[in-house]
């Protein structure tokens, strides 16, 4: 069990469903895909965008390597959805020849450059020459208060408790559930990675990518205010 299997309620719960059904059309049209299309969905936790995307799309190819993550999007029985437990870095999805990839939910950043750098070469791997990648990322240039702070909101098993705090580009994240009490029920502790925009352009080159778009998309009440979005394209292979 990782903490991503501890903290999936907080994590997925709340808006996220919705998030994910007003997204998934923006996205789809915005890279011209149609009920033909195959979609892969790397990092994908419960599914929401993928489950969002199938209505949309003919297939859509669901990864993630949180046991939690994949059951429950199993469960919902989308015939559409072929959902893989394994690791998006190395999971082997040659020949899926998908026309799209999404990395969604800010997933990036948590193990090193190099790390990030081979997921997407797997994503490339798994793609169409023509096909189109979309990774969501918090920046560096998004964090707008580097200051320490702590939030709480009010779950029915107690509080749940946000902290972070910014270093050398790293944040530093403490999750924690405490009953009415105070007794802590579950706790987690994470870092990744904030990339600067240029820093993460050649992150795409290294792994065989060409960008061609960064922006903020404005969909209503996205509550994602704090990412950007990349787009590009595959390099012709050698």
């Amino acid at each position: 069990m990782t903490w991503f299997d501890d903290f999936a309620d907080e994590m997925y719960g709340g808006s996220r469903p919705g998030v994910a059904r007003t997204l998934a059309p923006v996205l789809i049209n915005r890279l011209g895909l149609t009920a033909n299309s195959i979609v892969l969905d790397l990092c994908c936790g419960r599914g929401h965008f993928s489950m969002a995307a199938s209505d949309l799309v003919g297939r859509v190819v669901a990864v993630d390597s949180a046991l939690t993550m994949i059951d429950f999007l199993r469960a919902q029985g989308q015939p559409s959805i072929t959902a893989i437990l394994g690791d998006a870095a190395t999971e082997d999805l040659r020949g899926l020849n998908a026309d799209a990839c999404v990395i969604l939910w800010n997933s990036l950043g948590y193990a090193g450059r190099e790390s990030d750098v081979g997921l997407l070469k797997n994503a490339r791997s798994a793609l169409a020459p023509d096909a189109r990648l979309v990774v969501e990322l918090r920046l560096l240039e998004d964090i707008d208060d580097l200051s320490p702070r702590a939030t709480a909101e009010r779950r029915e098993s107690g509080s749940f408790v946000r902290g972070r705090s910014v270093s050398k580009q790293w944040m530093h994240t403490v999750w924690s559930v405490t009953d009415p009490s105070g007794k802590i029920l579950k706790r987690a502790e994470f870092d990744q990675y904030l990339y600067t925009a240029d820093e993460f352009r050649e992150v795409l080159h290294d792994a065989g990518f060409v960008p061609d778009a960064v922006e903020r998309l404005s969909i209503g009440d996205l509550g994602q205010a704090q990412s950007t979005f990349f787009f590009a394209r595959p390099k012709p292979l050698d």
